[in-house]
C-alpha cells in the first residue's frame, strides 16, 4: 500500500492481523497478548500535536472475549476498531453471546461509546445462511464521539465489508506575536537627555505643530 508503513502482528498465535501507519504520521505499534487468544495490536500514534490510542481487536468466533484488559473507567483519544464477533441486539442481533454481554457492560462501565446500532448498516453477509449482520464494530472514547463520521465502504473482496471511521479535529491555530514594549529594560536616562536635546531644538517662535511632533515621534 503506496505511503503507508506496514505492521503485522508477530505473536506466535496470531491470526494474520495488521495494521498500516501513513507514512507523514509518527506511530508505534506492538502486540498485545493479554487476552489470547483474541489478538490486538495497540497502536499509538500522534497526529497534530495530540496522542492516540486505537485498539486493533480479532476476537474468534468461538472465543468468548474478556476485555480485562481495559481496566479503566475513563479514557481520552482511544479508539478500538475489530472483528469482534459479539451478538447482542443493541447492534442488531436477535441473541447474545458472552462477547457481546462483555461489549455491553463495558458501555455501561466506562465512557467508551460502541458506535453502531442496529440501524447501522451491516458488514457480514453470512452466505449459509444469508443472513445480514454487524460483526465488526468500533468504538471511541466520549471525548471523540461528536467529532467523528462513519461509514460502511464497498466490497474490497473480503467477506466483511471494511468501516471508515474518520475523525475531524482542528487545525493548531497560530497567532501572530504582538510587539510590546518593554518598560523595564528602557534607558529612561538616556531618553530624558534625548528628549531634552531634541525637544529643545525646537524654536519657540512660530507655530510648526508638525515640526513638534516629528521630534516628539523621534524621542520614543
Amino acid at each position: 500500500m503506496t505511503g503507508y508503513t506496514p505492521h503485522p502482528c508477530k505473536c506466535k498465535n496470531c491470526q494474520e492481523i495488521g495494521t498500516y501507519i501513513r507514512n507523514d504520521i509518527h506511530g508505534e505499534v506492538k502486540a498485545n497478548s493479554v487476552a489470547q487468544p483474541t489478538d490486538i495490536l495497540e497502536a499509538t500514534v500522534w497526529f497534530r500535536g495530540r496522542k492516540y490510542t486505537i485498539l486493533y481487536i480479532y476476537n474468534p468466533p468461538a472465543n468468548n472475549y474478556n476485555p480485562a484488559h481495559l481496566n479503566d473507567t475513563e479514557y481520552h483519544q482511544t479508539i478500538l476498531a475489530g472483528d469482534f464477533n459479539g451478538h447482542s441486539p443493541l447492534w442488531g442481533y436477535k441473541d447474545h453471546n458472552k462477547t457481546g454481554e462483555a461489549l455491553e457492560n463495558i458501555s455501561h462501565t466506562t465512557n467508551l461509546i460502541i458506535l453502531q446500532d442496529r440501524d447501522s448498516p451491516p458488514t457480514l453477509l453470512h452466505r449459509a445462511h444469508n443472513t445480514l449482520s454487524r460483526p465488526d464494530l468500533t468504538i471511541l472514547s466520549s471525548d471523540l464521539h461528536h467529532k467523528h463520521n462513519i461509514q460502511v465502504l464497498d466490497d474490497i473482496g473480503s467477506d466483511h465489508l471494511p468501516n471508515l471511521t474518520t475523525l475531524h479535529q482542528p487545525c493548531s491555530r497560530k497567532f501572530e506575536r504582538k510587539t510590546r514594549w518593554n518598560f523595564k529594560k528602557a534607558n529612561w536616562s538616556r531618553f530624558k537627555e534625548t528628549a531634552d536635546n531634541l525637544l529643545t531644538a525646537i524654536k519657540p517662535t512660530g507655530d510648526d505643530p508638525t515640526s513638534f511632533a516629528h521630534r516628539s515621534l523621534k524621542v520614543s
